[in-house]
C-alpha cells in the first residue's frame, strides 16, 4: 500500500519501504525539488524532533509559508506530536520569527522573540508551547489531505460514515455499473433500467445548468469506496435540496437508474439526505426507514451567526474561514471586534447552523462568544 508522507521518512520521490511505498515529498502541492532536497539534507543530523526544530533547520530561501501549509495539511508532521489544527494556527508566526532571527543573525536566542497572539505558539524556557485547540475532525483532515496531495491518507472519506451506511443497507455503486458493462463477464442481474436504488457516497464534483425555463438543475459525481456514478438532479428537486448538495458532503441518494445505449448508467435523483458521521449519536427516535438525516435544520429566516474576537488580528479567525469551507450554508457570519466595539460582516463567509458546527466554534471561541440569532 501507499504510506502517508512523513517529515522524517519521506524522500523527494516515492520510495520503497518493505512491501509498501512511502509517499514522496515532490508529490505534495507547492513542494519543489530544492525544498525536498533541503528537507532530506536537514535529517543528516538526526530526525526532526518538533515542528519548530524543522523550521529552525530548514531556514533561508527554501522555507516559505505556502509549502509548509501544504505539508501540514497532508499530515507530514503528525508523528511529531502536535495536532494539525495547532500547527495551522501558528506556523506563520514561527516561520516569521525564524526569518527575523536569521535577518538579525542571532542564533540560540529563542527567548528573545515572542509569537504573540492569543492562539499563536508561545516561546517558553523549554521551547515552543503550541496553542491548545481541538484537532480537526477526521472529515476535515481528509479534505485537507485531498486538497494538498490529491489523496486520502487517514482513510477514505466515506469511512467516516461507515456505521450509518451499514445501517442503511445501500447498494454498491460498482455493482450497479457492472450490471450495465458489456465487457463484464457476468453482469449483476439485480439491476435494470428505471429501477429505484439507494446509494451512499461523497459528492466529489458538482456542475449546475440553467434550464430554458430559467430554473437550475445539477449534475453530481457521487463516490463510494469502490466506484463513482453521475447523479442527475432535476430542477424541482434541486430547488428543494440545493443547500444540501455541496462538494465533499456525504449523502444517501434515492433515485432511478437511467441506462442508455453506449453510456454508463446514471441515477436520476428523487431524494437525498445527509449521512451521519461515526462520532454523531443517532436521534433517540430514529427509525430504520429514516436512517439518514436531513442537513442541518434550517435556521429562522434572517438568522446571523455572531462571533466575538479580541481584535481583527486574532489568529483564530482562520478557524471561521475553515468552518465555512467545510460546512457551507446560508447563515452569514458577523464579527464583533472587542477592541473597537464594532460589528463587521465577513465577506463571502456563511455556514450551516448545525449544532455540531456551533459546538465546534464554541470550543474555540468560548460558549459566550458564539451566538446564533
Amino acid at each position: 500500500g501507499v504510506l502517508p508522507p512523513d517529515i522524517n521518512e519521506s524522500e523527494a520521490d516515492f520510495s520503497v519501504v518493505g512491501r509498501d511505498i512511502r509517499f514522496g515529498l515532490l508529490a505534495i502541492k507547492n513542494v519543489g525539488r530544492q525544498f525536498a532536497a533541503a528537507v532530506v539534507r536537514g535529517r543528516e543530523k538526526g530526525p526532526y524532533k518538533s515542528f519548530d526544530d524543522f523550521v529552525s533547520r530548514i531556514s533561508g530561501s527554501e522555507l516559505n509559508k505556502r509549502t509548509v501549509e501544504s505539508l501540514i495539511k497532508c499530515g507530514v508532521f503528525d508523528r511529531l506530536g502536535t495536532p494539525r489544527s495547532a500547527l495551522m494556527a501558528c506556523y506563520e508566526s514561527i516561520i516569521e520569527a525564524e526569518h527575523e532571527k536569521t535577518r538579525s543573525n542571532v542564533s540560540g536566542q529563542m527567548d528573545m522573540f515572542s509569537m504573540g497572539g492569543s492562539s499563536g505558539a508561545q516561546v517558553r524556557d523549554k521551547g515552543y508551547e503550541y496553542p491548545d485547540i481541538p484537532e480537526f475532525s477526521i472529515k476535515d483532515k481528509l479534505l485537507l489531505e485531498k486538497e494538498s496531495s490529491g489523496m486520502y491518507f487517514s482513510g477514505h472519506m466515506i469511512d467516516n460514515y461507515s456505521a450509518h451506511i451499514k445501517m442503511l443497507g445501500v447498494e454498491s455503486i460498482a455493482d450497479i455499473l457492472d450490471a450495465f458493462d458489456e465487457s463484464a463477464v457476468v453482469g449483476d442481474q439485480r439491476y435494470r433500467d428505471k429501477m429505484e436504488v439507494r446509494i451512499a457516497g461523497i459528492i466529489t464534483a458538482k456542475k449546475t445548468k440553467v434550464t430554458r425555463n430559467g430554473d437550475t438543475m445539477a449534475f453530481l459525481t457521487l463516490e463510494d469506496r469502490v466506484g463513482e456514478i453521475e447523479v442527475v438532479v432535476f430542477a424541482k428537486h434541486y430547488a428543494r435540496l440545493s443547500r444540501d448538495l455541496y462538494a465533499d458532503n456525504a449523502v444517501m441518494v434515492i433515485g432511478n437508474i437511467s441506462a442508455e445505449d453506449d453510456e454508463p448508467p446514471r441515477i436520476l435523483l428523487s431524494s437525498a439526505k445527509l449521512l451521519r458521521s461515526n462520532d454523531e449519536a443517532p436521534p433517540a427516535d430514529e427509525r430504520s426507514d429514516e436512517a439518514a438525516r436531513t442537513v442541518s435544520s434550517p435556521a429562522p429566516q434572517g438568522s446571523r451567526l455572531f462571533i466575538k474576537l479580541s481584535g481583527m488580528n486574532d489568529r483564530r479567525i482562520e478557524v471561521i474561514y475553515r468552518t465555512s469551507q467545510f460546512n457551507p450554508g446560508s447563515v452569514p457570519v458577523i464579527i464583533y471586534d472587542e477592541s473597537s466595539k464594532k460589528y463587521s460582516a465577513m465577506k463571502n463567509v456563511s455556514v450551516a447552523p448545525s449544532e455540531k458546527v456551533l459546538n465546534k466554534l464554541r470550543d474555540v471561541f468560548g460558549s459566550d462568544s458564539v451566538i446564533l440569532k
